[in-house]
């Protein structure tokens, strides 16, 4: 099978853009198609998008122009899942959403082979501005330069895909899938269902008795446990919710995380603080 009929299936927001670069660069004639829809996120059984956007924007708080996580435009599902190309999954499986996004492609694609390249360990050179150089680990595919890509031809990392493990990843999302939670998180080694709530406590940490911008709140460096990493729109939106149920009190447009400030209405001091 020549390269001209694989496939590669992204995951996640942008993380086709730097694959499709370092494939051009070295002249591989490959299509890189995306599937941005956020898995970790909202009703699973059935997971329709109009729905999905539907409950992502009531439920979560999501702002309108996230919109676009839901469309076809961004999720290439019919290419994705085309009978008679080789196929080529990039999965990082630590980032909930790239894991979910491609355990919801496994799970349509059925018994049909594919390929996998499995970021989960993944170890890059990284040049820095000041001239020095250091090992880092990749969280997710679009944490990838391009460069990063071809000087280490992570195409090579490309493999079957055995028949345990397909059976244990449709294991995996099926039971995530008959439990239908607000939010799937990796957590101790796997990915377990948690409640709309997981969040909040983050959040409401960040914040305090004193007006905080929005854009600090929602993007101050979270806990070290991989289960309360999540893409900023997630602490963005449940940070509205907050709002909403009068645990923050907000100033200025919230749907602008850096023109606006929020504070904690349930701490001591916080009105004189305000005042």
């Amino acid at each position: 099978m020549t390269s001209r009929s694989t496939i590669n299936i992204t995951f996640g927001m942008r993380g086709e853009r730097s694959l499709r670069v370092a494939l051009k660069k070295v002249g591989r004639r490959e299509r890189a198609v995306p599937l941005w829809d956020d898995f970790s996120l909202g009703p699973l059984d059935p997971p329709d998008p109009a729905a999905r956007w539907t409950w992502a924007a009531q439920e979560l708080g999501l702002f309108p122009h996230l919109r676009r996580l839901f469309t076809k435009q961004n999720n290439a599902w019919d290419a994705a899942l085309s009978s008679g190309t080789r196929k080529v999954a990039w999965v990082a499986r630590r980032w909930a959403h790239e894991y979910c996004g491609f355990l919801e492609w496994l799970w349509r694609l059925g018994d049909e082979a594919c390929d996998v390249v499995d970021l989960h360990n993944l170890q890059v050179d990284r040049n820095h501005l000041d001239g020095t150089s250091g090992r880092y680990s990749a969280r997710c595919l679009s944490d990838l330069l391009a460069e990063e890509i071809y000087d280490n031809a992570l195409w090579e990392l490309a493999r079957p895909l055995s028949d345990e493990r397909r059976r244990y990843y449709h294991d995996v999302w099926g039971k995530l899938r008959a439990e239908n939670a607000a939010f799937r998180v990796w957590k101790n080694g796997e990915l377990v269902s948690a409640p709309i709530t997981h969040y909040d406590g983050i959040i409401l940490g960040n914040a305090g008795p004193r007006l905080l911008k929005v854009a600090w709140v929602i993007r101050r460096r979270k806990e070290p446990d991989p289960a309360y990493e999540a893409c900023e729109y997630v602490y963005h939106g449940r940070l509205r919710k907050l709002v909403e149920a009068g645990l923050l009190e907000a100033y200025g447009d919230i749907s602008k995380p850096g023109y606006s400030e929020v504070i904690r209405t349930d701490v001591p001091g916080a009105e004189a603080a305000i005042g």
